[in-house]
């Protein structure tokens, strides 16, 4: 008999949905069973950060909602009377039908479909997304590479000032929003024109402008590195990507200066950029340096149970800016194979030299287990923090420790634009 997990930090690939909603004036159509909706909300939205979709919310998602019925004859009729009535009622510049663990088990010819609108007067893209192939990361990536093949042409027309952002799953990670924001105000100080397809404002003429850039940069251990490989094959786009969202003083300074070689920057501009912003970090430490250095107060260790993004990030910030030393981190959102040894070897790039215990699972419920192992070898004088999810929260009460949330879910409160990106977010 198979393993259970306990508290999983990832959904069903149709939570991909969200991406779609992350993407201003996008509907998402479900080609799915009536309950599929609920399958991404409590991890990607309410239960996280208390999001929902602007523009368009779930609750006004049109589904095919498949039934025993569609099951044995079909859902192809019913799908394409979902879509002309949502072409008909929304308005919107594209709309993304999500097939789900049903669709693709009776076969529907969803590439027919698709072909039948091809003369809509809009985009009507078609993506299976069913929940047997994958979580929801792999749901977002197809998603956007759909997206991509079907509204972005190649062009020789090359913004040499031009990036494109990835990195941060919309959603997913609740503090997406704000770090876009951050991410992009620091670069474009910095003098690039910063193309992001996520978020206020941006939508289909962001999606359309994707081939003039640059470069892509990628700001994580793997998340949507798969969409800059898949860029760079299909527009010959390079990348950077740089394994760690900065956090602090620290890997921040060491982001912006990989930065200015990769890109050729200005050296004068980046090190003023750098001191600037590291005076202002310190001028605020200093305000709280007594409460800092109260061995009462700030932990001394911290233990980790979360995705690998910020799991890895707010690592580097912890130990090599504020002295704190790592026990065994967990890392909970299926990391594939092939990236885990770059994770590992991050984790022995502390600037002091320590390094950290890593292990990959998705059955939080185990890690918990050895949270509670901690816990019975006795009382601590100054017991670790746990990083991660609202899932450490009753673990941590035991211990008489602090649960701080840094990855899905939060639980019950409300994210709008905070981010722990760059200096501020160190702060």
């Amino acid at each position: 008999m198979g393993q259970s997990l306990e508290k999983q930090c990832v959904g069903c690939a149709i939570s991909s949905y969200y991406t779609v909603l992350s993407i201003e004036k996008f509907l998402p159509i479900m080609h799915a069973g009536s309950g599929c909706i609920r399958n991404g909300g409590p991890l990607m939205g309410a239960q996280n950060g208390s999001q929902q979709g602007v523009g368009f919310s779930e609750g006004l998602m049109p589904s095919t909602n498949l039934v025993d019925v569609d099951i044995v004859f079909g859902g192809e009729k019913k799908l394409k009377k979902v879509i002309d009535k949502s072409l008909e009622y929304y308005d919107a510049d594209a709309y993304v039908v999500l097939a789900g663990c049903v669709a693709s088990i009776i076969g529907d010819d969803l590439e027919e479909v698709e072909r039948s609108y091809e003369d809509s007067g809009k985009p009507v893209l078609v993506t299976e997304v069913a929940g047997f192939k994958g979580n929801n990361i792999y749901g977002h990536e197809q998603v956007v590479k759909k997206i991509i093949d079907s509204l972005c042409e190649k062009t020789d027309k090359i913004n040499k000032k031009q990036v494109n952002v990835w990195g941060i799953i919309p959603y997913y990670d609740p503090f997406w929003a704000g770090t876009y924001d951050a991410i992009e105000a620091m670069l474009t100080e910095l003098g690039f024109e910063v193309n992001i397809i996520y978020g206020r404002g941006r939508g289909i003429k962001s999606v359309k402008k994707i081939p003039e850039a640059a470069f892509n940069l990628v700001l994580s251990p793997w998340w949507e590195v798969n969409i800059a490989k898949h860029l760079e094959k299909k527009f010959g786009t390079p990348y950077l990507h740089y394994p760690t969202l900065p956090i602090g003083p620290t890997e921040t300074a060491k982001f912006l200066r990989t930065l200015r070689e990769y890109a050729s920057l200005d050296e004068q501009v980046v090190e003023d950029y750098i001191r600037k912003n590291e005076d202002k970090y310190y001028y605020y430490i200093e305000k709280g340096i007594s409460l800092l250095c109260d061995a009462k107060v700030l932990p001394k260790r911290y233990l980790t149970i979360a995705n690998s993004t910020y799991a890895l990030s707010t690592s580097k910030y912890l130990v090599n800016d504020l002295g704190l030393i790592p026990e065994k981190q967990y890392l909970t959102d299926d990391v594939p194979e092939q990236y885990q040894q770059l994770i590992i070897d991050e984790y022995k790039d502390f600037e002091s030299g320590i390094t950290a215990e890593v292990e990959f699972t998705a059955d939080v419920g185990k890690a918990l287990d050895d949270v509670r192992k901690i816990r019975e070898e006795g009382e601590r004088i100054n017991p670790p923090v746990l990083l991660g999810s609202m899932w450490n929260d009753v673990e941590a009460r035991k211990l008489k420790t602090d649960s701080i949330h840094i990855s899905a879910p939060v639980g019950n409160m409300v994210i709008l634009n905070k981010t722990y990106f760059g200096y501020n977010g160190g702060l």
